[in-house]
């Protein structure tokens, strides 16, 4: 889809941002998140000036789940 700002990949990424916050990350049986985080957002414009597109790095730590 065409855009002229980034205004969209933003939107999503805010989006990404806000699903971490509502719970736990679902793992196998047996592994535990016990942290996770957005390490870096980037938003960038295609050559073309007419599309744009998002980079979002998490950083998730995950454990053996205790017994």
């Amino acid at each position: 889809m065409r855009e002229p700002s980034l205004e969209r990949s933003k939107a999503i990424g805010g989006a990404i941002r806000a699903a971490m916050r509502l719970g736990r990350l679902a793992l196998p049986e047996g592994l535990h998140c016990a942290d996770l985080l957005v390490a870096s957002q980037r938003f960038l414009r295609d050559a073309d000036g007419e599309h744009s597109h998002g980079v979002v790095t998490l950083e998730i730590l995950i454990s053996e789940a205790q017994p």
